[in-house]
C-alpha cells in the first residue's frame, strides 16, 4: 500500500519548513568535534525526511518497512537505489 498525502503545495511548504527547522535545531546541538556522519547519514535527518516524504502516519513507516539513507546528492541517491533494485529485486533494467 502506497502512502499518499492530501496536502496542497502551500501546506507542503509549511510542513517542509517545520521539518527543516526541527532538523537544524538538532544539528546545531551536535558536538562540533564530530567530523563525519554515520554511513547511513544522520538518523534524525533520515527520520524527518522519511516522515516528510511519506507522512508520519504512513503504515509502512509505523510497521518498520521503510529504510532511509542520506546521500551526498541526488545522482548518488539514484545510483544507490538502482543498485539495490538490480541486486535485491533482480530488476534487469532500471
Amino acid at each position: 500500500m502506497l502512502c499518499t498525502h492530501t496536502t496542497t503545495p502551500v501546506h507542503a511548504y509549511g510542513h517542509a519548513e517545520a521539518h527543516i527547522k526541527r532538523y537544524m535545531t538538532h544539528a546545531c546541538a551536535l558536538p562540533q568535534t564530530q567530523e563525519y556522519l554515520p554511513i547511513t547519514g544522520d538518523p534524525v535527518f533520515c527520520r524527518l525526511a522519511r516522515q516528510l516524504a511519506l507522512g508520519a502516519d504512513c503504515p509502512a513507516i509505523q510497521q518498520g518497512r521503510v529504510s532511509t539513507v542520506q546521500s551526498l546528492s541526488g545522482v548518488y541517491a539514484c545510483m544507490h537505489v538502482y543498485s539495490v533494485y538490480a541486486q535485491h529485486l533482480k530488476v534487469p533494467t532500471v
